[in-house]
This record gives structure tokens, C-alpha cells and sequence, in this order.
């Protein structure tokens, strides 16, 4: 994002992300997950703490990975897990950017109840409709 779409449309495109934020968030709690939101601070967003019981972050990532979901292991705060991240990050910038809000963050790519090869094409038919950029000079 240039400095100047950060001027033009910045405002809108952070509040986006901490309300898209929050709403994962609420999913990812029903599933029983714990996170760590704090995208008032950072614009990564939500952040699933505690991938120890999954092996690390980066381990925890192929998963979603499986279900056409992208995440990334990170380190925060909180107990190591020794060769990998202590944490699964979902980041919401790009998510906005592309066209997505609130109401697009369900969490059923991410519940260790349903097989990720099961979602998949469920997962790569509902991200066909986001094609677009948005949060610039030209359009917010």
C-alpha cells in the first residue's frame, strides 16, 4: 500500500481490519481455539496462540493449507516450541484488500473437526469472488 492510499482510504482500511479481526476471532473462540487479537497494535491481526498442542506454527500451517486456507507459524510471547513457531497467524490486510469484511471470516477451514481435502473446493469456490483491490487512491 503506497503512503498515499494509506492518506486516502488508511482510516477505513484499519477499521476494517480490527472489525475483521474480531469477527475471526469470535469464530475461532466457538471452535474452542485460543488466540491473541491485537490489531489495534499490529496489522496482522488474529493470531491463534498455542500451536505447541499442533507441533508449532509452521507445522499448524499445513492444515489449513490443505483446506486452500494460507497461514504462517509466528512467534509471540509465550511458551517455545523447540524448531518452530510457538503460533499460527491469519492475517487480515490482504483479506481486506481483496475485497473481503466481517461477514466473509467464517472459521470452517479451521476446525480440526472437518477434513481440510473435504473444504477445499468449497474454500477455492468461495475465494473466486474476491478479485479486487481495494483500500487505494482509486477506490476504498
Amino acid at each position: 500500500m503506497t503512503m498515499l492510499s494509506w492518506k486516502v482510504a488508511g482510516r477505513a482500511y484499519a477499521a476494517a481490519m480490527v472489525e475483521t479481526a474480531g469477527r475471526l476471532a469470535e469464530d475461532l473462540h466457538g471452535l474452542g481455539r485460543r488466540y491473541f487479537a491485537a490489531p489495534q497494535a499490529h496489522p496482522l491481526a488474529t493470531v491463534h496462540a498455542g500451536a505447541q498442542c499442533w507441533g508449532g506454527g509452521q507445522h499448524a500451517a499445513k492444515r489449513p493449507r490443505r483446506a486452500n486456507l494460507l497461514t504462517c507459524g509466528i512467534g509471540l510471547p509465550d511458551t517455545t516450541v523447540d524448531g518452530d513457531m510457538n503460533s499460527l497467524r491469519t492475517g487480515t490486510p490482504e483479506l481486506m484488500r481483496r475485497g473481503m469484511t466481517p461477514t466473509d471470516m467464517p472459521a470452517r477451514g479451521r476446525d480440526q473437526a472437518v477434513e481440510p481435502e473435504r473444504v477445499a473446493p468449497e474454500v477455492t469456490a468461495w475465494r473466486r469472488r474476491f478479485t479486487g483491490v481495494r483500500y487505494t487512491v482509486d477506490q476504498t
